[in-house]
């Protein structure tokens, strides 16, 4: 005889910590994504005028930023993040230079 009140599936021991582990760890690579595109903005697309001047402000520690927003890009899209690499792909070419400047071409 079939039951009228069927039972709900009950959660395996562990499940919802997995999956509040996924939702925290989504939203960390979310947020880092935001974050490296806002970054990536203000150099690149925010005022064009001011980007030299930033990378004159920015001096010898240009290249170290440059190399540590590309392993971040690199990073997130490892991890599946999508990305439009309009957000990661500077739209003019530059010349890093041994010091750790960049300069535009």
């Amino acid at each position: 005889m079939n039951s009228l009140i069927e039972n709900p599936t009950v959660p395996q021991i562990g499940e919802p910590e997995v999956l509040r582990m996924t939702e925290i760890r989504n939203a960390a690579l979310e947020n880092l994504k935001l974050t490296s595109i806002t970054a990536f903005r203000i150099l690149w697309t925010d005022n064009p005028e001011l980007r030299a001047p930033i990378l004159a402000v920015m001096g010898t520690n240009a290249v170290a930023a440059f190399e540590q927003h590309a392993r971040t890009v690199q990073y997130l899209l490892a991890s599946g993040v999508e990305m439009d690499p309009a957000d990661y792909t500077p739209p003019v070419a530059y010349t890093a230079h041994e010091d750790g400047t960049i300069t535009l071409d």
